[in-house]
């Protein structure tokens, strides 16, 4: 009976660890609180001045890709004063479950962020293109707390990879 105590003891101890470690993770990783690209990417030409459409100015994938474009030099305008147009279409971005206990209970979910975008320019043929990004979450019902924060952060860094994409794609076609 003494033993089952101390193990289930240390089992509680091992969580309530784990997840102060992951708090105090969670909290250094937002200490900058700014989006930066892992390279960097600066935009010319028609580039520079581009509209965004097709979502939300209150969207945080909007937020995301004015962020991302002003750090690599460009500027967010309205379509009347863009040069090029960022158009956004089919945006989904959710979770879905991908296991279960054997409970049934929900054990990992799939976090995904899929959309249709197309660069347009007078002169130019749009081309379509797809983004279709994912990662896998594990769920524990004894972090409720850590797991939504986590959720939140794996959902921003599936935009800012979204994001990096596009001004790659922008740089590229830009030098073409």
């Amino acid at each position: 009976m003494h033993l089952k105590y101390l193990i289930l003891n240390m089992k509680n101890n091992i969580r309530l660890f784990l997840f102060v470690i992951m708090t105090l993770f969670l909290l250094s990783s937002c200490a900058g609180g700014a989006f930066h690209l892992r390279q960097s990417t600066r935009l010319s030409g028609v580039y520079v001045k581009i509209a965004l459409e097709g979502i939300s100015k209150e969207s945080a994938l909007y937020t995301t890709l004015e962020q991302a474009l002003i750090e690599a030099k460009g500027e967010v305008v309205t379509l009347s004063e863009a040069d090029s147009i960022l158009s956004i279409d089919q945006l989904k971005e959710d979770k879905k479950i991908v296991a279960y206990t054997s409970a049934r209970i929900a054990r990992e979910y799939m976090i995904y962020l899929n959309f249709d975008y197309e660069i347009k320019v007078v002169g130019k043929k749009p081309q379509k293109r797809s983004i279709r990004l994912n990662k896998t979450l594990i769920y524990d019902s004894t972090f409720v707390l850590g797991k939504a924060e986590e959720e939140h952060r794996i959902q921003q860094s599936l935009r800012e990879e979204a994001a990096r994409l596009i001004l790659l794609h922008l740089q590229y076609i830009g030098a073409h």
